[in-house]
């Protein structure tokens, strides 16, 4: 690793929080305090989810959901029946071919949503090339106590997009091309990885903590924080 005296406010920095016993992310984002030239990770593209397809299996079990789900609930520790054991085993069946289909059907609803208020941004003027986005690509326009509303027709609910100052991170996956490059020794490398050579965020804290001049390692790791949103339903 190579010595150098422009670092110096970083590592000091992280070893501060190094003592008050900060996770790796958190003794990053102390130290990027100190590097506000550091960007943020270009955000992805936002994406339109694929359409729910369902089988004609799938469909059998949602018709079956409301007459099977929690038949069986004993109330004391027994033996089950055979009739029990038949109920639990069509039950875990539908569960099963339900589940994989609801999997992540919640964030597809959000992300719809999302999608929606980009374009009402996008049409009422308030985005333009430099409006921050998060990591999923959506606008920021949201402000601390100024959520973004989609009021649901029929109810006194709405979709709310709130903002979040979001968190730092650390990219371990440069840590390779930091060593190819003779930029940081062997020693240190595996002091930062696991066997199979996975960066390690707990090995990575522990060889810190062991050689504070490691800082400036993590440093060059570090990730500035996106700002983002959350969805949520509120009351209009």
């Amino acid at each position: 690793m190579t010595e150098t005296t422009e670092l110096s406010p970083l590592i000091k920095q992280g070893q501060i929080a190094l003592r008050e016993g900060a996770s790796l992310a958190a003794v990053a984002a102390a130290m990027l305090v100190e590097m506000p030239e550091v960007e943020a990770l270009a955000p992805a593209a936002p994406t339109v989810p694929a359409p729910v397809e369902l089988t004609p299996e799938v469909k059998q079990a949602l018709e079956q959901m409301s007459e099977v789900f929690a038949a069986v609930q004993p109330t004391e520790r027994r033996r089950l029946s055979d009739t029990e054991v038949a109920a639990l085993y069509i039950e875990r069946d539908v569960v099963k071919k339900v589940g994989e289909v609801l999997a992540g059907r919640e964030e597809n609803i959000k992300e719809y949503v999302r999608n929606h208020l980009d374009v009402v941004a996008e049409e009422t003027g308030r985005t333009d090339a430099n409006t921050p986005r998060d990591g999923k690509g959506h606008y920021v326009v949201a402000e601390k106590g100024k959520p973004e509303r989609l009021p649901i027709a029929g109810t006194n609910q709405a979709f709310s997009r709130e903002f979040r100052s979001g968190k730092a991170s650390v990219d371990g996956s440069r840590l390779l091309d930091m060593y190819e490059a003779g930029e940081i020794s062997r020693e240190d490398y595996l002091a930062f990885t696991r066997e199979m050579r996975v960066f390690d965020e707990d090995k990575a804290l522990k060889a810190i903590n062991d050689d504070p001049k490691r800082l400036e390692i993590l440093a060059r790791l570090a990730v500035p924080a996106n700002p983002t949103t959350s969805l949520f339903v509120r009351k209009a």
